[in-house]
């Protein structure tokens, strides 16, 4: 889910629920500055979490972030390579380097920049969708 000026990932979580795929949200633990995904049943299931974000309850399934298939990320800016820029914290960095889920961002195209500053517990997206088309980071030709 989103944040801020983050492009809202609420249709995409909702059109899942129309083709009747399962959908795993965030639910995120502050004093560890972790993420868990628990599945989400319908929107109604969700209730703002420590950042306002809207997430799911912890009672809801958990599900390793190993058996995920895709994770969808929003970011205030993204680069050509897959780097992202968030709030900081590391939530999602940490996430994104113990799956192999393919890792799509998701952002508006003005919040796609030609670089942004690496630190190296950064972890790129293998491909960025914007609302005027889908952009290929270099980094997912690096991986074939």
């Amino acid at each position: 889910m989103a944040k801020g000026k983050e492009a809202s990932l609420i249709k995409l979580v909702g059109i899942t629920f129309l083709v009747g795929k399962k959908a795993y949200l965030p639910k995120t633990w502050l004093k560890e500055k972790r993420l868990t995904f628990h599945r989400v049943y319908s929107l109604s299931d969700l209730v703002p979490g420590p950042f306002g974000i809207l997430e799911p309850t912890p009672m809801n399934e958990e599900v390793s972030v190993n058996s995920l298939d895709v994770i969808f990320i929003p970011g205030i800016a993204f680069d050509h390579k897959g780097f992202r820029l968030g709030y900081g914290g590391g939530f999602y960095d940490r996430v994104l380097r113990d799956t192999k889920a393919f890792k799509i961002g998701v952002c508006y195209s003005f919040q796609l920049v030609e670089s942004l500053p690496v630190e190296p517990h950064d972890v790129p997206v293998d491909f960025i969708f914007t609302e005027d088309g889908s952009v290929q980071c270099q980094m997912l030709w690096q991986k074939f």
